[in-house]
């Protein structure tokens, strides 16, 4: 074990069962996994990568008046006191968390976003997808989830992003988990 608190972010897309998926790991009773909060943790990753950019500039040009020094260990550290105490009722938990909202973010993006939670904590992601596309795509439809923003070619490119975007091996465990297999159980 790393000393990190152990946390389990599930990487999805809509009309997956990631829902589903987030009540079966909530009924283990050390369990606590949110979401559905808006990607409002992206905001955070921005901050991050803000502090860690300007701690490295500084590092290699130290005499420079235009960067400031950053205790990014410190930062790190706050934002997981941050996202615990925003999202979380109970410390001893196993915590979580799961959104569908990376359809709107480009692969890198997703990537900083695993690498934001791996560095604050001993991170398992979990991928939830499915494999039939046509299935999916209907799904979406008929969820009113494809319509005027989201074109289906423009859903399609983004949850191939989301599935580009997750590597095992990363810094985290990996676990994939595809519709499929929910309804298998």
């Amino acid at each position: 074990m790393s000393g990190k608190t152990p946390f389990i972010l599930v990487v999805s897309y809509g009309r997956t069962g990631s829902t589903l998926l987030k009540e079966l790991l909530n009924t283990d009773p050390r369990a606590e996994i949110q979401g559905e909060n808006g990607m409002a943790l992206r905001g955070l990753m921005d901050v991050y990568e803000s502090l860690v950019s300007a701690d490295s500039q500084k590092r290699d040009d130290p005499t420079s008046p235009w960067h400031t020094h950053v205790d990014v260990p410190c930062a790190v550290e706050n934002m997981e006191l941050l996202i615990e105490g925003a999202l979380f009722r109970r410390p001893d938990a196993i915590k979580g968390f799961k959104d569908v909202g990376y359809r709107k973010m480009q692969v890198e993006d997703i990537r900083s976003f695993i690498g934001m939670f791996a560095t604050i904590y001993d991170l398992t992601v979990i991928a939830n997808f499915r494999r039939d596309k046509e299935a999916l795509m209907a799904s979406l439809q008929r969820g009113g989830h494809v319509s005027g923003f989201y074109h289906p070619k423009s859903v399609l490119t983004g949850i191939e992003a989301i599935e580009a975007a997750v590597i095992p091996g990363r810094g985290y465990r990996y676990v994939r988990i595809d519709y499929e297999d929910l309804h298998d159980l």
